[in-house]
């Protein structure tokens, strides 16, 4: 049977590898992928995959998919940085927006970037939705400060979207003021493998258990 001082040795093992393995690389959409001609502005597409999230947008009133478009350094819509808009619906509801890991696994979101789509549409609020893995929401709203003919990018930070299954927010009509997006901060939440260096920790650790054993024998 082992003795409580093994034990303890054990449990403090156990969490070094724990804490180890348990680190998170962030992803960042820049969506610099996306062929654009002449720099302008993309042909309408209507799903985007990459680094293992894919993006998604949908009309309510049809539940068809309604469709992206990215805005080049070319295009009279270019806010600093290659952005990605929804199209608009012709009347409301919003389309809807959504974000998720491809595989379906959980994930977090840090930050994004957000822009009038044109630099004198109205200023656009957003209302982000986060879906918890279990069940639960979390929900915040970014309003888009820069002034009208200004075409700017300005960075959101999430706060407590983490464990996240999907996330979902609206484009709106023109009228309501749309929004471009871009540098979408965000991780998969799945614990990493560990590494060589922290399975020859636990090697340590058995090998420093063995031998306080030992010396409990002599």
């Amino acid at each position: 049977m082992i003795d409580v001082a093994s034990q303890r040795f054990l449990a403090l093992a156990a969490f070094a590898i724990l804490a180890a393995g348990s680190g998170r690389a962030n992803t960042v959409l820049t969506f610099q992928d996306i062929s654009i001609p002449g720099n302008t502005d993309s042909p309408a597409f209507f799903t985007y995959s990459n680094s293992g999230f894919t993006l998604t947008a949908t009309d309510p009133s049809t539940g068809l998919q309604s469709g992206f478009q990215a805005h080049g350094s070319n295009s009279i819509f270019y806010a600093g940085a290659v952005g990605v808009a929804a199209f608009a619906p012709a009347s409301g509801p919003d389309n809807q927006i959504e974000l998720q890991q491809s595989s379906g696994g959980a994930f977090s979101i840090f930050s994004i970037d957000l822009a009038r789509n044109f630099a004198f549409d109205p200023a656009p609020s957003v209302t982000f939705v986060g879906t918890k893995v279990g069940g639960g929401t979390v929900t915040q709203t970014f309003t888009v400060t820069t002034a009208a003919g200004v075409s700017a990018f300005q960075t959101f930070s999430f706060s407590g979207f983490t464990n996240l299954e999907t996330l979902t927010w609206g484009q709106p009509v023109v009228s309501s003021g749309m929004h471009q997006f871009t540098n979408v901060n965000l991780a998969a939440t799945t614990a990493a493998i560990p590494e060589p260096g922290t399975w020859l920790l636990f090697a340590s650790a058995l090998s420093g258990l063995a031998g306080y054993r030992c010396r409990r024998k002599f």
